[in-house]
């Protein structure tokens, strides 16, 4: 029990929190509370979509390469599962543009979705759907109810995104606990020596996630101070910390809390550096803060919606054909990446393009650098709690002028996981 509490809380505070879908530039996404849809049948609405198909019949580099190594021209299926309405104020129906922006290119590749309405039960019947269906793979976007993937595992479906790590069919491209490892070995490789970390009441784990990245790259968690979720002042919490002599403060906090941490911070009169995973840093929140985020350190396991680089503004374009409200954010990314991982893996089948064939294609991919935005080592880690991560690299982002400023490249902290 205490095990799921903290995965929970992992997945709650992690790449998948409900500020990451925060849209890039600032904007914000907030919803009320989802209206209530007529009943189906089905225990979770799918909703279908096809792949644009090009004007003219000119042959995609994708067409070629399916083409040159036999692959039917049959139609495949891959389908997106998230919270597209929720109980909770937003949602992340964005991520199925973004897997449609990502396979527009892939001859014959088909793209649905499948509400999971922030509901473990609805979540299960999309899985179910997706094995009746037949899809070729399930792309996993963000859905609060913590699913258990053991349907898609017993079909042998790919699943790829925001993943558990240990499933065989597995391909975690973002995953909360992960994300707290790498967070501890930023830090150290940031400057820091001694790190304190400010975290919610029944999230020990994180804290010795934090604590196994900062001893691998050569520090660690001298303090650490715990608060409720509902904490209305963190500064016995902060005082704590800095009473403790730490140079750095990890924030593994809700996003409404950072602000409270960080004017603390600042009230106390002592200098140390601050941050967090991307998920507790939106763009509202940094606007919120004003000067005060300036030099704040934040983590990601890809590339931060809010980037001024090319790609962006290309997945950005390439999105607005399918829904042309959709925004970039966070989620999207990671959507958009899991949906690269697929394009790159149909080249290399060879008839049909099914859940097996493509199962296979995955399996035998290397080390991929999806043009910036992540990179990933498809033979996943030795650490049995881990062994279907694919991305165990991350990058630091500096707060400056408002915007998170990217620092560095991506840097590998899978040395960090217990048993590599």
């Amino acid at each position: 029990m205490q095990l799921r509490k903290t995965l929970a809380i992992a997945l709650a505070l992690g790449v998948a929190t409900a500020m990451t879908m925060m849209p890039a530039g600032g904007a914000t996404k907030a919803k009320g509370k989802a209206k209530p849809k007529p009943a189906t049948t089905k225990a979770a609405t799918t909703t279908k979509a096809t792949t644009a198909t090009p004007a003219t019949p000119t042959p995609t580099p994708a067409t070629t390469a399916a083409a040159a190594t036999g692959a039917s021209n049959d139609p495949f299926t891959v389908m997106v599962i998230g919270d597209f309405t929720s109980t909770i104020a937003f949602t992340v129906k964005e991520a199925v543009a973004a897997v449609k922006a990502s396979l527009k290119d892939v001859a014959n590749a088909k793209v649905v979705g499948c509400d999971s309405k922030g509901d473990p039960n609805a979540w299960q019947g999309c899985a179910r759907d997706a094995v009746s269906q037949k899809v070729a793979a399930v792309v996993q976007a963000f859905s609060l109810g913590s699913p258990d993937a053991a349907i898609l595992t017993k079909a042998a479906i790919p699943y790829l995104g925001q993943t558990e790590m240990t499933g065989a069919t597995s391909f975690s491209l973002a995953n909360g606990v992960a994300a707290y490892t790498g967070m501890g070995f930023g830090f150290i490789k940031a400057g820091c020596v001694s790190l304190g970390v400010l975290y919610l009441d029944g999230s020990d784990q994180l804290v010795d996630a934090i604590n196994n990245g900062a001893k691998a790259a050569g520090g660690s968690v001298v303090s650490k101070a715990a608060i409720a979720a509902n904490a209305p002042d963190v500064s016995p919490a902060i005082a704590k910390l800095t009473g403790a002599g730490v140079d750095c403060i990890a924030l593994s906090v809700t996003p409404p809390q950072v602000p409270q941490a960080i004017i603390a911070i600042s009230q106390t009169g002592v200098r140390v550096k601050v941050g967090g995973v991307d998920a507790i840093f939106p763009a509202p929140i940094i606007k919120a803060l004003g000067k005060l985020a300036e030099g704040a350190l934040v983590f990601a396991a890809q590339s931060n919606a809010d980037d001024v680089s090319p790609i962006m503004s290309k997945i950005k374009a390439d999105m607005a054909p399918f829904d042309g409200s959709a925004l970039l954010t966070q989620q999207a990314v990671i959507s958009w990446a899991a949906g690269r991982l697929v394009a790159n893996a149909v080249p290399t089948v060879k008839g049909p393009v099914t859940a097996a064939s493509l199962l296979a294609g995955l399996n035998g991919l290397q080390n991929l650098d999806l043009d910036g935005v992540m990179t990933v080592s498809l033979s996943g880690q030795k650490s049995a709690a881990y062994k279907r991560l694919v991305n165990a690299k991350s990058l630091m982002y500096v707060i400056k002028d408002g915007l998170p400023r990217r620092s560095g490249e991506f840097f590998d902290y899978s040395v960090a996981l217990p048993g590599n």
